[in-house]
């Protein structure tokens, strides 16, 4: 009895000194979050501690997926920070976020990285488009952040290292496009193979293979068919500033400067193994010697650097007539 009195004690007199010691830290039970006020700096909230990353890069949280072995990276300096807190009471971020935070609570330790990396994983996050069907839409970016080879300075004088530390990942949806995709059906067409439709501030194009659309009626049930390509068969979306666009853009040569490109998506290469990328035309006649043709995109995916969506399962991209 008086051994488990005296083992009493002193766990009583050791977490009695106002100033509880931490030995390691841990997140892994809280979600990673972003201030609103200073889109630079992140933040982990567990009661009364608190992970602060600060990371004033303008590529960092970019709106651009990266290849699974690159993710951004960033060294931990002066400028790039990683700092641990403890507090005397539970935080809210109003005391990381605020210009002028909360008297209390109070910080009660603190750990600064003095080395190692920060890294940023980005992927697209994709939603169902209920305007076409089998699309996808873009709804924002989720930023994977992991810290590694980071070493802490302890007020002590003693430091802590991690090999890898994983922060979490939040999701950023600040100047992501809602692409309109607001086109009629009529399209028009300069030269041999360059047919588009525009509308506002956006336009799609597709250089067809002239073999797809000649003055020639197909045979019921069985259209045309060729596969979006790098060289021929090129579908792109364009998204432009200082729009008005005009017809007169998409025919002229070279291809102006005025209204900019803002955005392109150029969709890839398609294949018949597996029926992405199908362009089908079916032709009929539209009074003498005059024809129409219906052009259909069928699984194109579009991409723009590391970034993809599906278009639709079955586009409709237009008409178009001949003579």
């Amino acid at each position: 009895m008086k051994k488990l009195l005296l083992l009493l004690l002193v766990v009583m007199a050791s977490c009695d000194d106002g100033n509880l010691t931490v030995e390691n830290i841990s997140f892994d039970e809280v979600n990673l979050q972003r201030c609103s006020t200073n889109p630079f700096l992140l933040y982990k909230i567990a009661g009364g501690e608190t992970m602060i990353i600060y990371l004033p890069q303008e590529s960092a949280f970019a709106n651009e997926t990266t290849a699974p072995e690159s993710p951004r990276v960033f060294p931990i300096n002066t400028t790039n920070r990683v700092v641990y807190r403890s507090f005397n009471g539970n935080v809210s971020a109003g005391n990381i976020c605020d210009v002028i935070p909360p008297a209390t609570p109070t910080v009660s330790e603190e750990w600064v990285a003095q080395s190692g990396t920060i890294e940023v994983s980005t992927a697209l996050v994709l939603a169902a488009n209920p305007n076409l069907e089998g699309g996808e839409r873009i709804t924002g970016y989720n930023h994977t952040v992991t810290l590694r080879n980071v070493d802490f300075q302890k007020p002590d004088g003693t430091s802590q290292f991690y090999t890898t530390f994983n922060l979490g990942s939040f999701v950023s949806t600040e100047g992501v496009t809602a692409f309109p995709f607001a086109f009629g059906t009529t399209l028009q067409r300069c030269g041999g193979n360059k047919i588009f439709k525009f509308i506002n501030a956006e336009a799609l194009t597709l250089d067809i293979d002239p073999s797809l659309i000649p003055n020639e009626v197909t045979a019921p049930g069985v259209p045309r068919t060729g596969y979006t390509g790098a060289s021929g068969n090129v579908l792109s979306y364009r998204l432009f500033a200082n729009a008005p666009l005009t017809e007169s853009y998409f025919c002229a040569q070279p291809v102006p400067t005025l209204p900019v490109v803002t955005q392109e998506w150029i969709a890839d290469a398609g294949s018949a193994a597996d029926q992405t990328g199908v362009i089908e035309v079916t032709t009929t006649s539209s009074g003498p010697g005059t024809f129409l043709h219906e052009i259909r995109i069928k699984n194109a995916r579009l991409r723009s650097g590391n970034s993809s969506f599906i278009l639709a399962s079955d586009y409709f991209l237009g008409t178009l007539i001949t003579n």
